[in-house]
């Protein structure tokens, strides 16, 4: 009984961490598609990979502002 538990289980996380994942990929996946789009519309030339990294710096700024500060704690 306690092996039918533990599979149904293991089942069920696979299946939330798959979409966890798989709705990272699509977030990264968008992103990259919007960058193109941005250097366009803004004419940037020269300086695309300094855009990209100020972009990925303000996401961890932001994400270690939220754990941080303890907004992401279950109360």
């Amino acid at each position: 009984m306690g092996s039918f538990f533990g599979t149904l289980f293991l089942g069920i996380f696979g299946l939330t961490a798959g979409i966890f994942v798989g709705c990272l990929v699509m977030s990264l996946a968008e992103t990259l598609k919007a960058l193109p789009v941005i250097s366009r519309r803004i004419h940037l030339a020269v300086g695309l990979q300094y855009m990209i990294i100020s972009i990925a710096a303000g996401k961890l700024i932001g994400c270690l502002t939220y754990f941080w500060n303890g907004f992401g704690a279950q109360k």
